[in-house]
């Protein structure tokens, strides 16, 4: 199976039952380009902890030549993906010819509403909770701001 997450604690959180269960799952995870380093220190973790090799690697590079060996490659049976819309049309294009199975995660525009009653100090608190929880690679990470007119400036 391969892995397509912009952070890891998605693919940590998604392949820690199945480890637990003592399952021989061979995962492959691709980082995000941009946020490489949890991925690498969480590779780490796995070592430290002595799993069986090859149930977890970790793959870097261009994510297209390694979206593609995933998509191409009759010995990866599945893949799964967080991300833009965009990658994901071009992951469903490609996996349709192989027929291979897809677990997909799209989009993503959280949003903030801010309103004329709202108490200002929990909203940014919470606000800055949701933008930058885990670096800001959440697929629940808030992206869409909208404020009442009274709170504009000072938020």
């Amino acid at each position: 199976m391969a892995r397509l997450v912009p952070g890891i604690f998605l693919g940590a959180r998604r392949s820690k039952n199945r480890t637990g269960l003592g399952c021989r799952l061979h995962s492959h995870s691709k980082p995000a380009s941009k946020t490489p380093l949890c991925a690498s220190l969480f590779a780490e973790c796995v070592d430290a902890v002595k799993l069986p090799k090859g149930v977890f690697q970790l793959v870097a590079g261009p994510a297209s030549e390694i979206g593609k060996e995933f998509l191409e490659n009759p010995l990866c049976r599945k893949i799964t993906f967080t991300g833009s819309t965009e990658v994901g049309k071009k992951l469903i294009e490609g996996a349709a010819k192989q027929v291979k199975p897809l677990s997909l995660e799209l989009g993503g525009h959280a949003p903030v509403l801010v309103f004329e009653d709202t108490d200002l100090e929990n909203a940014v608190e919470g606000t800055m909770l949701a933008k930058f929880r885990n670096t800001g690679q959440s697929c629940i990470a808030a992206i869409a701001f909208t404020c009442s007119a009274r709170f504009t400036k000072r938020f």
